[in-house]
């Protein structure tokens, strides 16, 4: 791959840090809470309709020493995402979450200082099942099943260089934590996925030469093997009882 691919590519995924000590302690803070599950009261009723926002955000730095040339890295996220859901168990919702982010990263080395900019939108079905794990505190998995595009442009001396368009097809499995801060109100923190199957097609177009480069990728990626984390998620969910038959 040249240079600018490997930039391009940095920019896009930077989320994907190696932050090995955060993502193995989210794993095992989710393994402690499941197995000291005890039998609470029931989470949702059945016929429950819920709705949910959530955001998440981060940023990175990464300093890369080859000989005698020095590169930097430096990048933001953030995003948002929407859900609609329903409870068809009094511990399992099923629904539709829309999902849209912007990252933005910066290149610096020896003569050379590169700028990407790169936009997401996600749509899933997803399932979530809940645990009680004490006064108001719920474990939660979710499984979710959906697809995405992602857009990229790196700049060079205020020039675009590169264009680059994804798309992306997944299967996930994410933990997570609810606490229940009033009778219709939940609060969410979702980590990094535990087990993740995708497919990603990708098309790049060098812009100065009109070059053009396709990419597959499938990938399995398990908690057990995978040092890095994506991002946590910060959400609330606002739940309308269903009505009561007379």
């Amino acid at each position: 791959m040249t240079d600018n691919h490997s930039f391009f590519m940095l920019s896009i995924s930077y989320l994907h840090a190696k932050l090995f000590f955060m993502r193995k302690l989210s794993i095992l803070l989710f393994a402690t809470l499941l197995i000291n599950t005890i039998n609470l009261k029931a989470q949702y009723t059945t016929g429950d309709n819920v709705w949910g926002a959530g955001f998440n955000a981060a940023v990175n730095n990464t300093e890369i020493e080859s000989g005698n040339t020095v590169s930097d890295t430096k990048g933001a996220a953030f995003g948002v995402s929407l859900l609609w859901a329903k409870a068809v168990k009094n511990n399992k919702l099923s629904g539709f979450s829309v999902s849209a982010g912007f990252s933005t990263s910066k290149f610096t080395a020896a003569n050379d200082d590169r700028r990407a900019n790169g936009t997401t939108t996600y749509i899933d079905y997803f399932n979530r099942w809940y645990k009680p794990v004490g006064k108001n505190f719920f474990l939660f998995a979710n499984v979710s099943f959906g697809g995405g595009y992602i857009s990229s442009k790196s700049k060079a001396e205020g020039s675009i260089i590169q264009e680059g368009n994804f798309y992306n097809v997944k299967a996930e499995l994410k933990p997570g934590i609810s606490f229940r801060t009033g009778k219709n109100i939940l609060l969410d923190l979702m980590f990094t996925d535990l087990v993740r199957l995708a497919y990603s097609h990708e098309k790049i177009t060098q812009t100065e030469s009109d070059a053009k480069q396709t990419n597959n990728f499938f990938n399995l990626n398990s908690s057990l093997g995978i040092d890095y984390l994506n991002n946590i998620s910060i959400g609330a969910k606002w739940i309308i009882p269903a009505k009561v038959k007379k």
